[in-house]
């Protein structure tokens, strides 16, 4: 049976353009994973195990620097943040992490909290603060004026396992915008409150464990 050498020429050609697809994919399989740059990780991908130094944050202006013992999972929105956790000269640390249009960081790096009863607050204010979502709202604590900024409920992850459990956050700026006072009410418990410090990107570095 004579074959058009046309049909012939096109089974060669299909031939070889299946054979350089199977090489090409073969060759995408085999390549090596790409090479973490440790010198520059993010810490948003910090792990547990990996050591965060925060320049100048110590005491008498060192570098503080601490492991990180567990990392933490906030839900709020689309966007998820990471809490950072880790014990600095014997006291926790507490660094968050949230990346929206640009990474923002805050920490708490004494691991103090402050009595609710001392901000002058009731229960009714925070209400009428969550209904106005209103900047002009706020309080005076610490001899200085702290304004409303937001309110919502945030779901948290321990170890970014789990179903979580939710609570609910009032979050107040300060005049310079370089503090947050926070008050926070979980479920069963009293009220809240500690005040976190936002810390530019460029002074954290991660090293991987």
């Amino acid at each position: 049976m004579w074959i058009p050498v046309t049909v012939v020429l096109l089974g060669i050609a299909l031939f070889f353009l299946l054979f350089l697809i199977f090489k090409k994919k073969k060759s995408q399989d085999l390549a090596p994973p790409p090479v973490e740059d440790l010198a520059n990780i993010r810490i948003t991908d910090a792990r547990v195990g990996d050591v965060i130094s925060i320049h100048g944050a110590g005491e008498d202006y060192d570098d503080l620097q601490f492991t990180v013992d567990s990392r933490n999972r906030y839900q709020y929105g689309d966007e998820p943040s990471f809490e950072l956790v880790g014990k600095y000269r014997g006291r926790k640390v507490f660094v968050e992490c949230y990346e929206d249009d640009e990474l923002e960081v805050t920490a708490n790096l004494d691991g103090s909290e402050i009595r609710f009863q001392d901000l002058n607050l009731v229960e009714q204010d925070l209400i009428r603060f969550d209904e106005e979502q209103n900047p002009a709202n706020g309080i005076d604590f610490g001899g200085e004026h702290w304004s409303f900024e937001e309110s919502h409920e945030i779901g948290f992850f321990r170890d970014g396992q789990g179903d979580g459990e939710g609570f609910y956050s009032w979050q107040f700026v300060s005049d310079d915008g370089r503090r947050q006072l926070c008050v926070e009410k979980w479920e069963g418990e009293g009220f809240q409150a500690l005040i976190v410090q936002r810390i530019d990107p460029d002074d954290c570095r991660v090293f991987r464990a």
